[in-house]
């Protein structure tokens, strides 16, 4: 292990330097607004969520989690991710250059990607061998002030949309400044697990 790390330590080590550099540059000032929401949902359903489970008799809610952050420069937040995207491919490059029977010549596709009227949304459709619904992979929604991280794209499409919170209590009056808040629909929790 040490003497493979002494074969790549040169070629990393400027790597992580633009790693820290990007992040510091690009990701954090893109994140100025500092709001973070954390959303559990089961509104998409499936029949079948994993092919190894039997098909249901009706489509039963898939758990949904998603985290919504608040951006304040949308387009430094792009930078942040395309460059990220080019130090991994780096870093593989490096690495396979290093070991080549160890480690594969892996090539990172770029997203796909999907207009909506909220935003656009990037996304990565799972192998069929994962053997789980078509409806689940991995995606990011960005809009000009919203950041959307999910495993669902369905939900990505609802987050990143300009919809006013329905809200009760302190969450009501969304002028006032809060440090955190909590609410839980436990009414539509006991409809999402009940079936």
């Amino acid at each position: 292990e040490r003497e493979f790390f002494s074969k790549v330590r040169d070629d990393l080590e400027p790597l992580v330097k633009q790693l820290d550099q990007v992040t510091r540059e690009k990701l954090i000032p893109a994140f100025e607004d500092g709001q973070v929401a954390v959303v559990f949902d089961a509104k998409t359903k499936s029949e079948q969520l994993y092919e190894a489970m039997p098909p249901a008799a009706e489509a039963l809610p898939i758990p949904e989690l998603g985290l919504v952050y608040g951006v304040s420069d949308s387009g430094a937040l792009k930078e942040a991710a395309s460059s990220y995207f080019q130090i991994a491919q780096k870093v593989i490059d490096v690495l396979h250059k290093a070991e080549p029977t160890e480690i594969p010549d892996l090539q990172i596709p770029p997203p796909e990607s999907r207009d909506f009227p909220g935003g656009t949304i990037y996304y990565y459709r799972l192998p069929r061998q994962a053997g789980l619904d078509k409806q689940i992979g991995p995606n990011a929604g960005l809009s000009d002030q919203t950041l959307v991280l999910s495993l669902v794209p369905k939900m990505t499409v609802r987050l990143i949309g300009r919809n006013k919170l329905q809200a009760k209590g302190p969450l009501a009056d969304q002028d006032r400044p809060l440090v955190s808040a909590f609410s839980f629909n436990f009414a539509g929790f006991l409809d999402a697990v009940a079936p």
